[in-house]
């Protein structure tokens, strides 16, 4: 790929948006700076991907082909990236553990039943019931 993620990004925040300006604020960069990206991104295609109007922009046939391409790429790298940050503040995740049945039974399973009632959000696929069987 010779075109630059970013640009792209802010083509993904332009459509969706339909302006430069709403797009330049969710991106924390400037309004020059977006539609100066923007030209570069159409330079580099080759061709015209907003008309630009009284009320923002507007996808041509071009810009409407990048867009169904790109567009659920760029959500999938978002989900990604906001996943792992939930990893990373423990907010989601996966915990494994291995102990004998008498563990499980007499110390570990009641700490989960705390911890699933202080944190029902926090309920998993396995939930208590898998360690209540191990």
């Amino acid at each position: 790929m010779k075109t630059n993620f970013e640009y792209y990004k802010v083509f993904y925040f332009c459509a969706r948006s339909g302006n430069l300006t709403s797009a330049a604020k969710a991106l924390f960069l400037t309004q020059p700076t977006v539609t100066k990206t923007i030209q570069n991104l159409e330079a580099q295609l080759g061709c015209q991907l907003f008309y630009r109007t009284r009320r923002g922009v507007e996808l041509t046939e071009s810009g409407k082909q990048l867009y169904d391409r790109i567009g659920p790429a760029c959500e999938l790298m978002f989900l990604a990236e906001t996943e792992l940050n939930q990893e990373k503040s423990l907010q989601s995740g996966e915990v494994r553990l291995g102990a004998s049945e008498m563990t499980v039974r007499t110390w570990l399973y009641p700490r989960l039943q705390r911890f699933q009632a202080m944190y029902p959000q926090h309920q998993s696929e396995g939930g208590t019931a898998a360690a209540a069987d191990a």
